[in-house]
């Protein structure tokens, strides 16, 4: 059985995560705006990509399924017109 105590130890804490924002921001403040930008325009791409596979992946479904035909209409079985 996992001890909570050890679980409790290894989560970040807020203290640890402000720490670690304020030397974000520090360090790298000049730049947030160019790489929020960049990494907007990066997921925005991905997210088209995905649709546009998922899509593919759908019309290469509907194009695999074979219709049903009608019993009726079928000539190779006996007693159809």
């Amino acid at each position: 059985m996992i001890d909570v105590t050890v679980v409790l130890a290894l989560v970040p804490h807020a203290l640890e995560i402000g720490l670690v924002l304020v030397l974000g921001v520090l360090l790298f403040g000049n730049r947030l705006p160019g790489i929020a930008r960049f990494l907007g325009r990066n997921m925005t791409e991905f997210r088209k990509g995905v649709a546009e596979i998922k899509e593919e992946v759908r019309s290469i479904d509907t194009v695999a399924e074979p219709k049903k035909k009608d019993e009726s209409e079928d000539p190779t079985k006996p007693g159809s017109a």
